[in-house]
Order: structure tokens, then sequence, then C-alpha cells
């Protein structure tokens, strides 16, 4: 039994070990080629990366605000969020896709507060 595992995670490692190296050689050989990304020659060739398109809004989200609307006219959407948030912490549910917050949670909720009134 003990093999078996051993075995079949020394399989799965090498897979994954494969998979990891060729998309860093497709990243390495693409950069070069890739007009949306210059690599600068400050702080050791840092990458600018030239903005996406913007998005079009979701399909439910302005059938969401008109309801807020209708419910409570003299507030929007946003206001109904942060105030959801304040109350019960939602916003604890999303992980930030950073490998580092600058602003604590208390903190930036209040500065996004702030910033919006």
């Amino acid at each position: 039994m003990g093999r078996i595992v051993h075995s079949a995670l020394h399989t799965y490692e090498t897979t994954v070990q494969r998979r990891v190296l060729t998309g860093l050689a497709t990243l390495h050989d693409g950069l070069p080629k890739n007009k949306a990304v210059r690599l600068l020659e400050k702080n050791s060739g840092v990458s600018a990366l030239t903005p996406l398109d913007a998005q079009s809004e979701p399909a439910n989200l302005a059938p969401l605000k008109a309801a807020v609307t209708r419910e409570w006219p003299m507030s929007s959407l946003l206001d109904v969020l942060k105030e959801a948030s304040l109350r019960i912490d939602f916003t604890e549910a999303f992980k930030s896709v950073g490998a580092r917050e600058i602003l604590d949670r208390p903190a930036k909720a209040f500065a996004d507060l702030v910033r919006d009134m």
C-alpha cells in the first residue's frame, strides 16, 4: 500500500513540475513578443502592463441597483453593501489576490467609507 501511494505521489509531482516548467517556458519565450508587456530597465527589469479594456457590466447588476433604489430611494447599492459590511463583516469571506494587504480590514473599511462621502 505504501509503495502504491508513494508511486502515485511521485507521478503527480512529476506531472505538476512538468506543467509548471512548460508554463514558465511559454511565459519566458512569449514576453519579448507580447506588445502589452514592457520590461523596464529600472529596478531589475520591472514589467509594465498595458491596461486591459473595461469589461461590460454584469447582466444582473442594473436590476439589482434598480431594486435597491426602489426599496431605499435615498441609498445606492454601494451604501447597502457598506452598511452590510459594517454590520455583519461579510467582506471577511473575500480573500485578497495580493500577497499582503496594506491596510487591515477595519482601517480599509473606514478609509473607503470616508472616501466615498
